[in-house]
């Protein structure tokens, strides 16, 4: 869909029954292996994923932007396809935007699923610095990239059992994630804006969800314990060995944590037109 300012907006659509916004993290394509995620979900919930700014296959910015700018897109997008309240599951960066999206239009939202959350902490980049150089891991082709990212973003257990088909798999899916190196720094600088986020957290009023692997390397497990404490009422779930993705390395535990939650509301489903 396109914004009244003029930006593309990608999305799919999955499932039908109640809907659910499934926003990825820093880096994240919606058809990449999150496709796994919203394939178990959307046996009963309409899911709709979205590709933010800067990744996927949206196309590069040239400017600096901030959460507040990326919670827009996301209620842009509710809108354009009649979507009054729905429920959220985010990874990573895809917290924070979440968790901007709740503060800013709280009754847009009736639960968050928040895996990983990578909300606070310092940033690598911010706006109006020089761009920093890449990454040892990264690389431009994504297959490549994706590949060189496995040991960060998979737990130690996991990746000890994995085949040659499992690896495979998980690379093969990014062929079509078009975010680039400057991409990933100006959505790093639009993370610097996390820490408002923490210092609001008790302002989120809608039931929380909170899962994580101890075994995350690119975002701590204090941090979660953060998140979920500065919640009310907020649950965390720990899967133990487990990394940057629960739903990859554990997805009976993830996914069954997941609709075990959503069902809480019940059949009800939230307002949409």
């Amino acid at each position: 869909m396109r914004t009244a300012t003029g930006r593309r907006i990608f999305y799919d659509e999955s499932g039908t029954g109640p809907p659910i916004l499934l926003i990825p993290g820093l880096g994240g394509y919606r058809r990449g292996c999150l496709i796994w995620l919203v394939e178990a979900l959307a046996s009963r919930f309409r899911v709709v994923a979205m590709d933010n700014r800067d990744a996927g296959e949206s196309e590069p910015e040239t400017a600096y932007y901030g959460l507040e700018d990326l919670a827009g897109d996301a209620a842009a997008l509710l809108d354009a396809l009649g979507i009054d309240r729905t429920c959220v599951v985010a990874h990573s960066m895809g917290s924070a935007i979440a968790l901007r999206l709740a503060l800013d239009q709280p009754v847009r939202l009736d639960r968050l699923v928040l895996v990983s959350p990578c909300v606070g902490g310092e940033s690598e980049h911010r706006a109006g610095e020089p761009l920093p150089p890449p990454a040892a891991w990264w690389f431009d082709d994504p297959v490549e990239r994706q590949r060189r990212s496995l040991p960060i973003v998979l737990g130690r257990d996991y990746r000890a059992r994995m085949s040659a088909a499992d690896e495979a798999a998980i690379v093969d899916l990014e062929r079509g994630n078009r975010i680039t190196w400057a991409g990933m720094m100006r959505r790093e600088a639009a993370a610097a804006g996390d820490d408002e986020v923490l210092r609001r957290l008790a302002e989120i009023r809608m039931p929380t969800l909170v899962i994580h692997g101890d075994a995350d390397v690119p975002v701590p497990l204090d941090q979660a314990k953060a998140v979920a404490a500065g919640i009310p009422g907020a649950r965390l779930i720990v899967l133990p060995g487990v990394g940057h993705r629960p739903w990859v390395e554990r997805p009976e535990a993830t996914i069954g944590a997941i609709l075990a939650f959503l069902r809480e509301a019940g059949d009800r489903p939230p307002s949409s037109s």
